[in-house]
């Protein structure tokens, strides 16, 4: 598998042609998984979250990363905070 180039020229490029703002917050997210960059990961998924709360992938993801960091209560307010048609 090749290396993907998550520079910040494509960062800059997914949110100049990503159609949504959560879709765009969600792939700069991933983005800066890839680079190692956890912080700006999480920054991006909390501002996904915040312009579509609704956006289950992100929530998941952001959850996950909180596993990670040991933050398993925060990961929990997270989930149990899904908008309730989530929570079927």
């Amino acid at each position: 598998m090749e290396d993907v180039d998550f520079s910040d020229e494509f960062c800059r490029f997914v949110q100049l042609h990503i159609p949504t703002v959560d879709a765009a917050e969600l792939l700069l997210a991933r983005a800066h998984r890839a680079r190692g960059n956890t912080k700006s990961e999480k920054q991006e998924l909390y501002e996904a979250l915040r312009v579509n709360s609704a956006l289950l992938i992100a929530r998941i993801d952001l959850t996950q990363r909180m596993i990670a960091e040991g933050a398993g209560k925060a990961a929990m307010d997270l989930m149990n905070a899904a908008p309730e048609e989530q929570k079927k």
